[in-house]
């Protein structure tokens, strides 16, 4: 379908109307809440069909998208197409089951369940109720939109502080890249983590190999390389490391 310049731009205006309503919304109800100690709260968004309803009173175009595949959220997603832009939805049984997933995403949205996820964009993930909703994208008014209804999202990067790896975790970025033949650029660092391994060798000892038997203070280093996991085991200084 070929569209127009204006009918983008009609459509762009759209979105932004329904994001600055929805947020206006918010910002309403916060302060009748104020005014008004024990005003109940309004309803959270639980379900799919309510996120549907609660789009719509906000004044986006909502209409059925293809669904995308994302198997480390474990349920089959559920395409939309708010405005012209594509959200997808991951509904659950439950709450308790939906955060048996949302409890797991890290870096970024980069993560989940301890497996990389390689989105089509940048993620904005949000969770409420029975619902994990994912936009990849960058568009404002879209995220401005979702958040208006569901709060901040997951993903939310916190202020960019100017701090360098520890010499472990670019230790493994350095082993990594040379694995595969790569430069250090292409690998991704997922997550890392201070650790305590039992012994010299990191508790992963080779055939036969012997080892110190004083604990070893380290790191494990998570890192995506080209949709691949990597994981070292790393100690403090970045001398010693060993893959899992």
């Amino acid at each position: 379908m070929h569209l127009s310049l204006s009918d983008l731009l009609s459509r762009g205006d759209d979105l932004r109307r329904a994001a600055s309503t929805a947020l206006l919304s918010v910002i309403l109800v916060a302060c009748g809440s104020e005014a008004q100690p024990g005003f109940p709260e309004p309803p959270k968004i639980e379900t799919l069909a309510e996120l549907q309803v609660a789009l719509g009173e906000a004044g986006a175009l909502v209409s059925a998208a293809p669904n995308a595949s994302a198997p480390n959220l474990s349920v089959q997603s559920q395409g939309l197409l708010v405005g012209s832009v594509a959200v997808q939805v991951y509904e659950y049984r439950s709450v308790v089951e939906r955060r048996s997933v949302s409890d797991t995403i890290r870096a970024g949205g980069y993560l989940v369940s301890g497996k990389p996820v390689d989105w089509p964009a940048r993620p904005n993930i949000w969770a409420t109720g029975q619902l994990i909703v994912v936009y990849p994208g960058v568009d404002g008014g879209t995220m401005l939109l979702l958040s208006g209804l569901l709060g901040d999202p997951l993903t939310l990067e916190a202020p960019a502080v100017d701090e360098p790896y520890p010499p472990a975790v670019l230790a493994a970025i350095g082993a990594a890249a040379a694995l595969a033949g790569v430069g250090p650029e292409q690998v991704q660092v997922l997550d890392y983590e201070p650790r305590e391994w039992p012994d010299g060798c990191l508790g992963l000892p080779g055939p036969d190999e012997m080892c110190t038997e004083a604990i070893v203070m380290g790191w494990i280093v998570r890192l995506n390389l080209g949709g691949n996991p990597i994981v070292f085991r790393v100690d403090e200084f970045g001398a010693e490391l060993r893959q899992e």
